[in-house]
């Protein structure tokens, strides 16, 4: 039975999220084990949502370079853990686990099979959501059993927090999210259909609209028309990573991208709806909710082009995303509405 584990995934922040049902699972299975996480500094805060699994942070800064994998690889050699698993398997954290006598254990991530599926549309992936890979991982040095839900909590002091500096937060309405932004430009449905949208729901009885997004989303965001209207409410830019995902547990529906919001909303299994471009559902990514609905365009014979995305269309015609009409996700909203009176 292992005392000591260390669970790496520096990065990105979906991916982390992800992890959780793994962390849920490790720790139902061994309540005495210490568990250690190392990640990325930016991300460090989300973990505060799951403080009930006693997991010890080693937050990791990127900008120092090999410096830092030396002074965490020092740190993983003086803990001595019993297993080591990396979720993340590549260069950095082969450098940071060199050397290194613990048991240690690798994420699968396909590569040949990836680069098949995206350049000859040859799909050969495992049936599996990537959190179920992440346990797969674990599995092969580490008895567990089956994937369970994970349990989020928002702190009380950030709910006190969201509702003092927005106000809005605090009436009953239903709160409709909506993330228009990803990463990449393939994985974002246009910012005109989502302008479209907003205005459409806004016309609805009792409901408030929220659109978020991190700094870089912001600027674009403040273009659209619909954040004149008065139910409309522009939260980007201007929240931490940890007050977006406690706005996002706040909130009644979600609509996102495939990008890292659509996991807060599936971790707080809320009626999520996410629409999805350049990539699709075989490489793992959907949201784990039974309340999940994605919306893609399954006739565009190009897809996947990648499996992160891309700054541009390859195909210059970006038909993946500009061939889903506004209606089509306002209709859906519609039916979510529906169901929750």
């Amino acid at each position: 039975m292992p005392t000591s584990i260390l669970i790496i995934r520096i990065s990105s922040f979906g991916d982390i999220l992800l992890t959780f049902p793994m962390i849920h699972l490790i720790r139902n299975n061994y309540p005495e084990a210490r568990i250690d996480f190392m990640v990325e500094q930016n991300f460090a805060e989300v973990f505060e949502f799951i403080k009930n699994y006693q997991i010890r942070i080693y937050p990791f800064n990127k900008k120092n370079g090999y410096q830092e994998i030396v002074k965490k690889r020092e740190l993983i050699r003086e803990n001595q853990y019993d297993l080591i698993i990396d979720l993340q398997n590549n260069f950095r954290t082969y450098l940071l686990t060199k050397g290194i006598f613990s048991k240690i254990t690798k994420f699968k991530k396909y590569r040949l099979r990836r680069f098949l599926f995206v350049k000859l549309k040859l799909n050969a992936f495992p049936v599996k959501p990537v959190a179920a890979k992440y346990i797969d991982s674990a599995r092969e040095k580490l008895p567990l059993g089956e994937m369970e839900k994970c349990e989020l909590k928002i702190p009380d002091e950030l709910i006190s927090s969201l509702k003092t500096n927005y106000p809005f937060l605090k009436n009953k309405k239903q709160r409709i999210l909506i993330y228009p932004g990803a990463k990449h430009y393939t994985k974002r449905w246009p910012l005109a259909y989502y302008d479209q949208l907003v205005d459409k729901i806004a016309l609805l009885p009792n409901r408030q609209i929220i659109l978020s997004g991190d700094k870089q989303d912001a600027e674009q965001i403040t273009k659209m028309a619909c954040t004149r209207r008065e139910n409309v409410f522009n939260m980007a830019g201007k929240l931490t990573i940890r007050e977006t995902m406690g706005l996002t547990g706040l909130c009644d529906v979600v609509i996102s991208n495939d990008s890292a919001p659509m996991h807060i909303a599936a971790l707080f299994e809320k009626p999520q709806i996410s629409i999805w471009g350049s990539t699709v559902q075989s490489f793992g990514f959907a949201p784990l909710n039974e309340k999940s609905v994605i919306i893609e365009n399954n006739d565009v014979t190009c897809r996947p082009c990648s499996h992160i995305g891309y700054q541009q269309c390859p195909k210059q015609h970006f038909k993946c995303m500009k061939d889903i009409p506004v209606e089509r996700v306002y209709d859906c909203l519609l039916k979510i509405i529906e169901f929750r009176k």
